[in-house]
C-alpha cells in the first residue's frame, strides 16, 4: 500500500478520492489515467522511483498516459 502524503503528486491527482492510501496497482492506474495533471517538475526523486517501479511491476515496462 502507498500512503498518500501532502506534496506527493499522487495525492494531488487523487484529490477526489476519500482515501489515505492506495494499492500499488491502483496507484499505477491513477498515474496513467491522470498523468496530464501531474506537475512533473514537482515530482520528488522518491516519487519518480516509485513511478518507475510501478511501471516495471504493473505496466510490464510500458507506461501509456492518457
Amino acid at each position: 500500500m502507498i500512503q498518500l502524503k501532502p506534496g506527493m503528486q499522487l495525492t494531488e491527482i487523487t484529490w477526489d478520492l476519500s482515501v489515505t492510501e492506495l494499492s500499488e496497482k491502483d496507484a499505477f492506474y491513477y498515474y496513467e489515467q491522470r498523468w496530464r495533471y501531474v506537475q512533473k517538475d514537482l515530482l520528488s526523486k522518491g516519487e519518480e522511483q516509485l513511478i518507475e517501479q510501478l511501471i516495471a511491476d504493473y505496466g510490464n515496462g510500458v507506461f501509456l498516459p492518457r
